[in-house]
């Protein structure tokens, strides 16, 4: 099973997916840590441009969603690259987290991906239910099909 975790940041991404690892002996894969690897193809040119939510904390502002959604595009070659090795080349539970998550992106790879692999897959969008970049995030898992879940909702169920 490969479990995707989105939301916005301090969402509780990360608790929830230690939570679902240890609940479900499976390998946590916390998208933050891998973006330094991702990062070195990226010319330094189109560094900024391509990841503006790390100019914005170089520049000590805070990141606003469309940088997310900016940045969520820049990685998606190398997110949806993971999300398919996990389902076809590894037999291990695995949970991906990160607001790299964009929830069109993954709507659309969802559209394209094969019946045996959307059954393998659980995607859970959280809230924390307040701020505008939080709403953003909301409105775009919703406007995807997602439903979207507080923490303590998905912990229970999880």
């Amino acid at each position: 099973m490969l479990y995707l975790i989105g939301g916005a940041p301090g969402v509780g991404k990360s608790f929830l997916a230690k939570h679902i690892g240890n609940k479900h002996h499976a390998e946590i894969v916390e998208l933050d840590g891998l973006m330094p690897a991702y990062n070195a193809s990226i010319s330094k040119e189109d560094f900024s441009a391509k990841l503006p939510v790390w100019q914005a904390k170089h520049d000590r502002r805070t990141p606003s969603f469309s940088d997310y959604k900016i940045e969520a595009h820049t990685y998606w070659p190398h997110i949806k690259s993971l999300i398919e090795d996990r389902l076809n080349k590894v037999d291990l539970p695995t949970v991906i987290e990160g607001a790299q998550l964009s929830p069109m992106l993954i709507k659309d790879w969802l559209n394209g991906a094969k019946a045996s692999e959307r059954k393998r897959v659980k995607i859970l969008y959280l809230s924390h239910g307040d701020g505008s970049f939080n709403e953003a995030f909301v409105d775009e898992a919703m406007k995807a099909g997602f439903k979207v879940f507080s923490r303590s909702e998905v912990v229970s169920e999880f």
